[in-house]
């Protein structure tokens, strides 16, 4: 459960659920969804890119959502970016469940708060 610091759920796009040494549930960045997520992030902190243009970026970049059992994956709305890129607690706590290095965690609440403090 969430109080010993397990994952609860399926991970968010960008993530990969997976298991730790202790074989408890966690998060692993995704190496495919991964890096255009931290690009809409990066995009969105300058303050002069849109959601429309954020979106137009996932597109050329293939982020596709995740497939389900009933479910083929497709592109990305552009709810699904404004979910993304406006979900605080999703962030804040993925960051600490993933255990990124201390610099990296610097950087990513940095743009957190140019998001969502400005």
């Amino acid at each position: 459960n969430r109080m010993l610091g397990k994952w609860q759920g399926f991970a968010p796009l960008g993530y990969l659920n997976a298991k730790d040494a202790q074989g408890k549930a966690t998060l692993i960045i995704d190496k495919v969804r991964g890096p255009i997520i931290k690009k809409m992030f990066e995009m969105y902190a300058t303050g002069h890119e849109s959601l429309d243009s954020i979106l137009e970026m996932t597109h050329r970049m293939g982020l596709m959502s995740k497939a389900f059992k009933d479910r083929d994956p497709k592109p990305i709305t552009r709810n699904t970016v404004r979910d993304i890129l406006t979900n605080k607690y999703r962030d804040l706590e993925i960051l600490q469940k993933v255990g990124l290095e201390v610099h990296r965690l610097l950087l990513l609440f940095q743009i957190y708060n140019l998001i969502y403090l400005h």
